[in-house]
């Protein structure tokens, strides 16, 4: 239950920590209920919805399993996609299905399993061995429906010139060690480096550092769909494509690293015999607890302070259904998702 004090000063007013998907979103839901908010945020290196993908792929992971409330977070992904598309006469949504190649004989025994539950859903067409001439497909690959990525750079540039606009943005840094002067509910979306904030250290972080390639291909591949096998091939606008993603433990300075090219450069290899160059390589930090699960709520000892973070890879995926989580609880006394809510860790 909300606690009278954290009732109390979200009436007062809100001030969200940090403009990435979380914030943005955040701020959207409650100029949406009529809550007044600021948004404090400035750039940092490593933040993640600068260079991330935005890819959703309800097959993701080696085990091709969706996670079990996919419905409610497809439904949530789409009911935020129409509202932002009232506000900003676009959703910054791509559809693409997802082209995943097998690349061993247990993957595809997985994926037979895999049709025996609810993932079956999911699944377009499967293709024989050796069927797209510029793939390395030696193992057959299937069709993921319901796939595509928002364009979070675009989006995060959007919900900030309207904040710049309606006077709600300051482009500040926080300071967790000290209080709202004015009462009101403070809510941190700062991505990874809640890890760092004496308010949430406490939590069981495990950030990790990802890194992109954007690349040209020699001979241009199809562009309607997103590959995937040993990393994904995702289709950018401008006809460039992005190649992604690695994960890394340390150096969170977000700064590219040869180690990282290199291994992204012999994936590609793996995924299409079609010759490329390396146009630009970018790098960020997912900000990931050690359940690789969100974190919502309330500080267990300061209940003005609140978290709404934690998304990781399935980003664009989980962050719409948490946002409406988080406000349903705060103006509607509604309970958390048990497997988000921050009561988990106190």
């Amino acid at each position: 239950m909300i606690s009278p004090k954290t009732a109390a000063a979200a009436e007062r007013g809100i001030r969200i920590v940090g403009q990435g998907l979380c914030g943005s979103l955040l701020a959207l839901a409650l100029e949406e209920r009529g809550v007044p908010f600021l948004v404090e945020d400035t750039p940092l290196p490593g933040e993640a919805s600068a260079v991330a993908p935005g890819i959703v792929n309800p097959l993701a992971g080696r085990r091709l399993k969706p996670p079990e409330n996919i419905k409610d977070l497809l439904a949530s992904l789409h009911r935020t996609r129409e509202r932002l598309h009232q506000i900003f006469a676009s959703d910054f949504w791509h559809a693409s299905p997802i082209l995943r190649l097998f690349f061993d004989d247990p993957q595809i025994e997985r994926y037979r399993e895999m049709l025996a539950g609810p993932g079956s859903q999911f699944v377009e067409e499967r293709f024989p061995e050796n069927h797209f001439p510029y793939l390395n497909d030696h193992f057959g690959s299937f069709l993921t429906r319901e796939g595509g990525w928002m364009d979070l750079p675009e989006l995060k540039s959007a919900v900030r010139q309207w904040l710049c606009q309606t006077g709600r943005l300051a482009e500040t840094v926080a300071d967790p060690r000290t209080a709202e002067p004015d009462g009101r509910l403070r809510v941190f979306c700062e991505g990874w480096r809640f890890a760092e904030n004496p308010l949430w250290n406490w939590l069981p972080h495990n950030p990790a550092r990802g890194e992109m390639l954007i690349i040209e291909f020699g001979t241009e591949l199809p562009r309607d769909h997103i590959f995937n096998q040993t990393c994904w091939a995702q289709p950018l606008p401008d006809g460039k494509w992005r190649i992604g993603a690695t994960y890394a433990w340390d150096d969170f300075t977000g700064a590219p690293s040869v180690r990282a090219a290199e291994d992204l450069q012999e994936r590609l290899r793996l995924l299409t015999p079609v010759p490329f160059t390396v146009k630009d390589q970018v790098a960020g930090v997912r900000p990931i607890l050690e359940d690789y699960k969100p974190v919502l709520g309330f500080h267990p000892d300061n209940p003005v302070e609140g978290v709404l973070n934690a998304m990781g890879s399935k980003g664009v995926l989980q962050t719409p259904s948490a946002v409406e989580a988080f406000a349903a609880h705060l103006f509607d006394g509604k309970e958390l998702p048990p497997a988000w809510a921050i009561d988990r860790f106190a």
